[in-house]
């Protein structure tokens, strides 16, 4: 059938969705791999990073970074979203926002008392670099992403206490259908427009605190469109036939991408790039596009990806109760690795690749490991 009314049978509340899980794994996994493109050459911020070792490997890792920043944090939103209304509706308000300060506020707490004065340490280990003083200072790093999760969980419950049917889960008549072409198309110019207006004055690159503004449209929309799908149980099966035309469009807007490059000259000057970055030209206009449609068509892609597969894929070597303690600690494990390969005389683009295998088995690993202190379990899951 089309436009998303393909017949599906939605489990029974409380159903764990084990391709959830697997897209979740394989989202932390890209944000492993997203880091340590940056340290090797990649556009981006990180704690450290290295020269390039050649000119091909700038333009490689930033093309996968690129893709990567158009879909994988927003859809950690809709992920997160997803769960909310049935958590919301099992346990109330209070204990609904107070499991959210718990879960989403005490990793940020350790953050900022061991984990980043682990990684000063460590970094003052560089020839050149300033020593060690162990002062305490307020940081977010990549747990930017729990702050905005912890803000947005405790928005929404609130608001659903002012509108409850927002906090219900929708069962029989009441379920939606999924979302056909027409309605994802119509959500894709709106949220492009917006996210164009947003960068003539912030482009990205540009943070406000702990959040890059050139991104917020995406990661706001995605959380709602998460909470949306989640009282109507959407992510349970995304109809076969809408993945596949989407899985299409994906495919002619990635190679879109550096056609655009090419054409703007990037070639002989690669600094061009910095157009579609934001501003009031058309490079910009064009980015927003290319990354609002990559973030709905990827999206709709991993989970269908993971529904499909089931545990037939390499991702079910890692433990989906792992992935985010692994998300939490991948920053210091990447910095003690990417320190001790400092000396290796070997091209970015290998140490990218064995920086991102090796980092991901061990933040699983020290996630795993994390998991068996007193009381972790209760926050890491």
């Amino acid at each position: 059938m089309q436009d998303g009314k393909e017949a599906r049978a939605v489990p029974e509340r409380g159903a764990r969705l084990t391709h959830l899980d697997r897209a979740r794994v394989f989202l932390t996994l890209l944000v492993v791999a997203h880091h340590a493109a940056i340290t090797y050459g990649a556009e981006g911020s990180w704690p450290y990073r290295e020269g390039a070792t050649d000119g091909l490997s700038p333009v490689v890792l930033s093309l996968f970074c690129g893709i990567n920043q158009s879909f994988f944090m927003s859809a950690f939103f809709v992920l997160a979203g997803y769960f909310c209304p049935s958590s919301l509706a099992r346990k109330g308000t209070r204990a609904f926002i107070a499991d959210r300060l718990l879960r989403l506020g005490t990793p940020i707490v350790v953050y900022n008392l061991v984990l980043v004065v682990a990684n000063d340490w460590m970094l003052s280990r560089l020839p050149g670099a300033a020593p060690f003083d162990g002062s305490l200072s307020l940081r977010f790093g990549p747990l930017w992403f729990l702050q905005a999760l912890l803000v947005a969980s405790i928005a929404y419950a609130l608001v659903a206490r002012v509108v409850p049917s927002l906090g219900r889960v929708a069962a029989g008549e009441a379920r939606a259908e999924f979302p056909n072409d027409r309605v994802l198309l119509a959500w894709i110019a709106v949220l492009a427009l917006c996210t164009y207006l947003t960068r003539i004055w912030l482009p990205m690159g540009v943070w406000a605190v702990f959040i890059e503004p050139a991104h917020l449209v995406h990661y706001v929309v995605a959380f709602c469109a998460g909470v949306v799908a989640g009282r109507h149980g959407w992510l349970a099966h995304v109809p076969t036939d809408l993945s596949r035309r989407w899985a299409r469009r994906a495919v002619v807007v990635l190679i879109a991408l550096p056609v655009v490059g090419i054409g703007l000259g990037a070639l002989t000057d690669p600094s061009v790039m910095s157009l579609l970055m934001g501003g009031p030209g058309p490079a910009a206009a064009f980015y927003a596009v290319w990354e609002t449609i990559l973030m709905v068509a990827l999206t709709l892609l991993a989970v269908a990806h993971f529904e499909r597969v089931g545990e037939s894929t390499w991702v079910a070597r890692f433990t989906p109760a792992d992935a985010f303690g692994a998300y939490i600690v991948h920053q210091t494990v990447l910095l003690s690795l990417a320190v001790g390969m400092a000396s290796l005389p070997i091209p970015s683009v290998l140490k990218f690749v064995l920086l991102t295998s090796v980092g991901a088995v061990a933040s699983f690993a020290l996630a795993r490991a994390s998991r068996a202190l007193p009381g972790a379990r209760r926050i890491l899951g």
